[in-house]
């Protein structure tokens, strides 16, 4: 898998794992991370799964479910979140 690694300046710091959106690569989040922590290290990964060419991290997945089917899609979707979540995992959601 193609990356970059920069150290940080400050060990105290924690290093930021950069993913970036579909289409994009592994130099698009540097300036936003060194804007958020300066002194913080970068892990910065280029997804290496492509879709129209565009390099993204993992092939789309749509659940679709009718009645109990939607149910149990959802409550893998949201404890799929929550257990990232809950091991230090933030996430932005946009549209």
């Amino acid at each position: 898998m193609k990356h970059l690694f920069r150290g940080g300046s400050d060990p105290e710091q924690p290093t930021l794992l950069l993913l970036h959106g579909t289409g994009g690569n592994e130099e698009d989040l540097l300036p936003l991370a060194k804007m958020l922590s300066p002194e913080s290290g970068m892990l910065s990964v280029r997804g290496d799964v492509l879709e129209n060419g565009m390099p993204r991290f993992f092939r789309r997945l749509v659940a679709v479910g009718y009645s109990n089917g939607a149910n149990i899609a959802a409550t893998v979707v949201f404890s799929t979140a929550k257990n990232l979540m809950d091991h230090g995992f933030s996430f932005c959601i946009t549209r």
